[in-house]
């Protein structure tokens, strides 16, 4: 079961991101693929982070602490592939 979810997910990440990326689909259709997919980033970032303060509140402080520099590593990356994406953009590339 667990298999088929993450088939399912995976088709749903890649449709959106090649929707977000492709030239042909309508500028309105790319943004709110944008953003599903910046919402669907954050939701699994705050996930981490309410594990890793539920974590780091019972007592596992060394768990809550890999919890939270996972999901810095996480929002990192997402903040450092939007600033490729606006400047490729910006270079016409």
């Amino acid at each position: 079961m667990d298999e088929l979810f993450e088939i399912i997910f995976e088709m749903i990440l890649e449709g959106t991101v090649g929707l977000a990326k492709s030239r042909r689909v309508p500028l309105p259709l790319r943004i709110l693929a944008a953003v599903l997919i910046t919402a669907l980033y954050g939701g699994v970032v705050f996930l981490i982070v309410f594990a890793g303060l539920a974590c780091f509140n019972s007592g596992g402080r060394v768990r809550g602490v890999l919890l939270f520099i996972t999901a810095a590593v996480i929002t990192g990356a997402l903040i450092w592939q939007l600033i490729k994406a606006v400047r490729r953009h910006n270079n016409g590339g």
